[in-house]
């Protein structure tokens, strides 16, 4: 989930007036963030909480909990907005605990100075619909219009990271951000949106064909969220 979608099952679970918790929120160096957001710091996990809890504290909870997370994957204080970057997006991403490791190994190749077939670019759909508002569109494709947006969260558009976590990441991803496979993959399609089958390639070639698989599926299944 996104800070916006996280705020709303807060509110919603522990009755807190939704003002509260963008108060709460407003200022991330009050939990010792120094990023301008606390996208991508609301640990997302099962929390108790007692009765009149304050916004602040629940936040205060969360964001502990992130850091806990990054300090068990061995992350230097300084990295950690760069290491929940990429995990929010290996989150979006990724569809079981091995491909977790294998997006982070593909989102590590691309950003490689010497990487001349997509020349530091992600291409990350999950990083795309996140810019344009797209993110509870329901589809994993983007629409065009999102891939012509100029946001710096369009990967499609910018070389490198985008600005900032797309989504809060759980502990594998954190982890697979830290310790990516080993392979030469630069794309990855999911061809079975049910099974979560993903398919790993290392040339246009290859993905193409891979796309085909995917389309093929999409065609079987129109309504499967493709």
């Amino acid at each position: 989930l996104t800070l916006a979608q996280s705020l709303d099952l807060i509110s919603e679970q522990l009755g807190l007036p939704r003002a509260d918790l963008d108060a709460a929120v407003a200022d991330p160096s009050q939990y010792g963030v120094s990023a301008t957001t606390l996208e991508g710091w609301i640990f997302p996990a099962t929390y108790d909480f007692d009765e009149g809890v304050t916004a602040a504290q629940v936040i205060d909870t969360m964001v502990k909990r992130t850091m806990q997370s990054l300090d068990t994957a061995g992350v230097p204080e300084g990295d950690r907005e760069r290491i929940l970057i990429i995990a929010s997006i290996i989150e979006r991403e990724a569809r079981s605990s091995e491909d977790f490791y294998k997006v982070s190994r593909v989102i590590e190749n691309r950003l490689q100075p010497s990487n001349q077939e997509t020349f530091g670019k992600l291409e990350m759909d999950s990083t795309v619909q996140y810019g344009a508002g797209e993110m509870a569109s329901g589809s994993v494709s983007t629409s065009e219009e999102a891939r012509n947006s100029d946001n710096p969260w369009n990967t499609y558009m910018y070389p490198g990271l985008p600005i900032g976590p797309i989504a809060n990441a759980g502990d594998l991803a954190i982890d697979a951000a830290m310790k990516p496979a080993d392979g030469p993959w630069l794309y990855f399609v999911t061809v079975n949106l049910d099974t979560g089958e993903t398919v790993f390639t290392s040339t246009y070639t290859e993905h193409l064909a891979a796309v085909e698989q995917w389309r093929a599926w999409c065609a079987d299944n129109p309504n499967s969220g493709c």
